[in-house]
């Protein structure tokens, strides 16, 4: 993916210039439509006691996410000072491999929604440097079914299809450097945010394929983190139109210990007979985006 993201701006650097340019940055306010590809990896584990057996460890991974997204992006520059908001928002498309105890492999069909919306402040005190410090709130979701598990032979074990939403929302602070390089014929901008708030996990399982009927299953944790790293290429050409090509990296997790989550959890399980007493979750995502829009 960073090859492609190089050979993108690449793109931007050497084609685009054909058009009379006029800057991007944060002096424009725009709205583009945004098409792209993301890749999610999760990684959940679970601690549970069963009465019967004891404690025993649920190891579940959602991989290979591949995604094909669409969306909508902006910005909006107040009059007559440096304030400024953006906001933007995206529907994918999920095909992925799920696997349970690293033994049974399925494959995932599902979808993904991400938004953000952030207000910030320009300092332009720098020749070369535009810093622009944001305070924003956050939101992305993944759905996945599983069907057509597959076990090795000497595993006598009953996998269960089921759904899976895994759910991160957060408010978040953030820094954008915009680095003024009058050798580069496209501009370059640098991004950080900074998410603490909330995640949940929502289980459904198929009730034909499972003992007790079906098994609904939610846990929601109070402090979770995000870590947000993104590069963008922008360009604008013919006066008034916007190109822009943007890499971001996103890793969320849960601060519950897998023994220690007392205040941390909730959940609700109507199977009787399984205790949770601990989950610690992992999501990371990848995502190469190209936006086309309008300066106004």
């Amino acid at each position: 993916m960073m090859n492609i993201a190089i050979y993108g701006l690449l793109v931007l650097a050497f084609i685009v210039p054909v058009f009379p340019a006029d800057g991007v940055g944060y002096d424009h306010n725009y709205v583009a439509l945004d098409m792209g590809y993301r890749y999610d990896r999760v990684d959940e584990k679970q601690s549970v006691i069963y009465p019967q057996i004891g404690k025993g460890t649920f190891i579940e991974q959602l991989k290979n996410g591949a995604t094909f997204t669409l969306g909508a992006s902006g910005a909006w520059s107040m009059p007559c000072n440096r304030f400024l908001v953006k906001g933007e928002g995206h529907y994918g498309w999920l095909d992925a491999d799920v696997s349970q105890f690293g033994l049974a492999k399925a494959s995932g069909r599902g979808n993904t929604v991400d938004y953000s919306v952030a207000v910030g402040y320009s300092f332009d005190h720098f020749c070369a440097l535009e810093i622009i410090p944001f305070i924003g709130y956050g939101y992305d979701r993944i759905k996945c079914k599983t069907s057509n598990f597959t076990a090795p032979d000497a595993v006598d074990v009953d996998f269960v299809p089921e759904e899976k939403r895994y759910t991160f929302y957060a408010p978040w602070v953030g820094l954008d450097l915009v680095p003024r390089i009058d050798c580069l014929p496209f501009d370059l901008s640098m991004g950080y945010e900074f998410h603490y708030g909330r995640s949940k996990v929502s289980t459904k399982t198929d009730p034909a394929f499972i003992l007790f009927g079906q098994w609904t299953y939610e846990a929601k944790f109070k402090h979770t983190q995000g870590h947000v790293f993104r590069l963008e290429g922008s360009k604008t050409f013919c006066e008034s139109w916007l190109a822009n090509l943007a890499l971001k990296y996103t890793y969320w997790r849960n601060n519950a210990d897998t023994f220690d989550v007392n205040g941390f959890i909730e959940e609700s399980v109507d199977l009787p007979g399984t205790i949770q007493y601990g989950e610690v979750l992992q999501w990371r995502s990848f995502s190469l985006t190209f936006s086309l829009g309008k300066t106004f």
